[in-house]
């Protein structure tokens, strides 16, 4: 009775030790497969967004101001090496109080504009990372399309083998079905790189050791085609916050430079001269150095500042028209992007293929072959609708990108059905 015991004991570790893996590695599969909200919220944990928080860190910590004293001088003089002839002074040097206020102005707009260059990199990651879901969602819809096509063609190249002696027997059937079973089986093999290509970026950026994205949730065509888009954005463009920062710091470094060759009060000074009964009689002084407004030195660095200025002006105008001109652009391909999908699939829903094969279906003795013809056409338009789909998703995130409304917070996912918020 021991044996057997022992071995049902040996059996059942077995058992346990097996379903133990099965569940391990069930555990790991669901852990390593993402939500298509998770993906795109990992933008916000990014490297980019640490080095973002990082910089601005580093640049508040530090202290750019110009101080109110630019220098102290201690000076000691003496004349023939008598005692009573020895002088001592104290000399200080102020910084121009428009100086202080320009230089204040330039420091904390230059921490607005890292800040803003940083928020339009990170909006730019946002945008790739959802075009990135969505090339890999289609391209694993499409390689499922292929794979059933490429059965059916080779099914098809199968009742075409028997019926070599019939009387209706085309060659031709066999060499045109054979010529696309290989180029369904080169897309296949196109299909797969592309998979692989985008799993190894993937691993990389998530650094995973397997990637695999839930894509069942996903907004529909239809709430595409008729969601409600803003005619107008909120704030101006980020990038025109940016240029016209980048104006005011350019006339802030203006008014600093003018300050600085046009500075009235050059030092103060309080000096003494060697020994005397009377302390404030002759011996202690005071003085000023006032420097002569002399304003044709900084006019030329005016000259240079307004042409520099204008030039900035006319690159940001002509940089909003082209802007303007792209958003008008992607909004008329998501248009006709929505026209394109719309009427290919009113199409496919009245096409007489559908119905013919549905008919066929219940007759008897209709031909295989004829219906795993109607099959194949059928196939062929579902992948013609996908690639119709897939461009649609693409001109409506692009759209939404240009527009900026896919940038503004709260940060919704504009992939889900319920336009849920991405995770923080």
């Amino acid at each position: 009775m021991i044996i057997p015991l022992f071995k049902l004991v040996k059996v059942k570790l077995k058992a346990i030790l097996f379903l133990g893996l099965l569940f391990g590695a069930t555990l790991i599969q669901a852990q390593e497969r993402l939500t298509l909200n998770s993906f795109l919220s990992s933008t916000i944990d990014s490297n980019l967004v640490d080095q973002d928080s990082t910089t601005i860190t580093l640049l508040s910590s530090k202290n750019y101001n110009i101080p109110l004293i630019k220098s102290t001088q201690f000076r000691l003089e003496t004349r023939r090496f008598i005692e009573t002839f020895q002088e001592f002074s104290v000399r200080i040097k102020p910084n121009n109080f428009r100086e202080i206020s320009s230089q204040k102005n330039i420091y904390a707009n230059k921490i607005q504009e890292v800040r803003l260059e940083n928020k339009i990199k990170i909006n730019e990651s946002l945008k790739n990372r959802y075009l990135l879901a969505l090339d890999y969602i289609f391209n694993k819809k499409t390689a499922i399309l292929y794979a059933i096509k490429q059965q059916q063609l080779k099914d098809k190249l199968d009742l075409l083998g028997h019926q070599v002696f019939h009387e209706d027997f085309e060659v031709k059937d066999v060499i045109e079905s054979e010529e696309d079973l290989l180029a369904i089986n080169l897309k296949i093999i196109q299909l797969r790189k592309i998979k692989k290509d985008l799993e190894d970026y993937l691993k990389k950026v998530l650094v995973l050791n397997t990637v695999s994205i839930e894509t069942s949730n996903l907004i529909s065509p239809e709430q595409i085609i008729n969601f409600p888009f803003s005619d107008s954005i909120s704030n101006e463009y980020l990038f025109v916050t940016l240029q016209k920062l980048k104006i005011n710091t350019l006339e802030n470094e203006m008014s600093l430079s003018i300050a600085k060759s046009n500075q009235l009060l050059d030092f103060v000074q309080a000096k003494y001269i060697g020994k005397s009964e009377n302390l404030f009689e002759d011996n202690l002084s005071i003085g000023l150095a006032i420097n002569l407004p002399f304003f044709a030195a900084a006019r030329q660095d005016k000259s240079e500042f307004y042409f520099e200025k204008t030039i900035k002006q006319n690159s940001l105008n002509d940089a909003l028209k082209k802007h303007q001109l792209k958003v008008s652009f992607a909004k008329n391909e998501f248009e006709t992007s929505k026209v394109n999908y719309t009427v290919l699939q009113k199409q496919y829903e009245n096409s007489s293929v559908t119905s013919i094969y549905k008919a066929y279906q219940k007759m008897e003795g209709v031909s295989p072959l004829l219906l795993l013809n109607l099959k194949i056409l059928q196939n062929k338009k579902d992948i013609e609708i996908l690639k119709f789909e897939h461009e649609l998703y693409k001109a409506y995130i692009e759209f939404l990108s240009l527009n900026e409304q896919l940038f503004q917070e709260p940060l919704l996912n504009y992939l889900s059905p319920s336009l849920e918020l991405l995770e923080n």
